[in-house]
């Protein structure tokens, strides 16, 4: 913890007064933050960070990201969007209109076999060949 003396303060019990520490960056308490996710630059793999967002509705919002890695440099947008309810708002606000989802609803929405590749996308061992 590092103080720094700011001014003195009047004090009965001392001669010149009392010195009263400021508090700095480094001691200064903060509000706990919640994890957050992690977005990796599209090319290189480095972590990227936020630099700003803007808000283009209640429920989208725009970001600007910028990769660490020095040699790459890349700078994108990303939108993070709102897309349904899980614990409804105890505070709604009018003209927010969100699908609430319904418990144990999140396994329709992924389903546990991934889709089968269509045809452009299949390999080579994947194809049959037309014999007839």
């Amino acid at each position: 913890m590092r103080f720094e003396v700011s001014k003195r303060v009047a004090n009965d019990d001392q001669p010149g007064g009392t010195l009263m520490p400021t508090v700095t960056h480094e001691n200064r308490k903060r509000a706990p933050r919640a994890p957050h996710n992690r977005v990796a630059c599209p090319h290189c793999d480095a972590p990227a960070i936020t630099r700003s967002s803007d808000r283009m509705t209640p429920m989208l919002r725009e970001i600007y990201f910028q990769c660490t890695n020095m040699f790459c440099g890349h700078a994108f947008v990303a939108t993070l969007e709102i897309v349904r309810t899980v614990t409804p708002s105890q505070t709604p606000r009018l003209g927010v209109r969100l699908p609430i989802l319904e418990r144990g609803s999140h396994k329709a929405l992924y389903p546990p076999n991934p889709p089968q590749p269509a045809n452009d996308d299949a390999t080579a061992s994947q194809i049959t060949p037309n014999t007839g």
